[in-house]
């Protein structure tokens, strides 16, 4: 008997696809009912827990997204602020308050140590910056052609996330927390 591996990726694709026919189905028969797999995929996804009396900025709402899709929807992390998050570990998972600590403790460890950090030219063409303590940042926009042909981030656009990683951390605020558990 053969075994093949499917990727995450290939999972991804198969979703995204499922999700495109059903949309075609509901589209030529309204009356069909695709509720089913719509749950099944609903129940996949990270729930978001909001810590701020208001609602998510667009820039919130996208690093969030950003982040679910780099972790593949499998790990927990909290939004510190725009673009940058701290991951968390799965054994606080579906205890809230231990992730509002785990997280305010790899903030503070942040802004007491030297700002090492290290770069990624990600699949959607945004740069990446992993600070120590999980602390990490997306870029603002997509890199240029020349970052992703070299596959490496430009020093002004890695120091600029950087900074906003450690401001972040600096001003010490957990917005939301991401989970799957809660």
């Amino acid at each position: 008997m053969e075994r093949y591996v499917i990727s995450d990726i290939d999972i991804e694709y198969l979703h995204n696809t499922v999700e495109l026919v059903l949309d075609i189905i509901k589209k030529m028969s309204p009356d069909t009912d695709v509720v089913m797999y719509q749950q099944l995929k609903e129940d996949d996804e990270m729930q978001v827990h909001k810590l701020v009396d208001r609602n998510l900025s667009e820039i919130e709402k996208g690093t969030i997204e950003h982040f679910k899709y780099y972790f593949n929807n499998k790990r927990c992390f909290a939004l510190l602020g725009d673009y940058v998050i701290a991951g968390l570990s799965d054994e606080n998972s579906n205890n809230l308050d231990e992730l509002k600590r785990e997280a305010q403790k790899k903030m503070n460890s942040l802004i007491n140590t030297p700002p090492d950090f290290s770069t990624y030219v990600m699949d959607d063409r945004f740069g990446l910056i992993v600070m120590n303590y999980e602390i990490y940042g997306v870029s603002a926009e997509t890199l240029s052609d020349e970052e992703i042909e070299s596959n490496k981030v430009n020093v002004a656009t890695a120091l600029v996330v950087r900074s906003g990683c450690l401001d972040t951390c600096d001003a010490g605020k957990i917005i939301a927390i991401c989970d799957k558990e809660l």
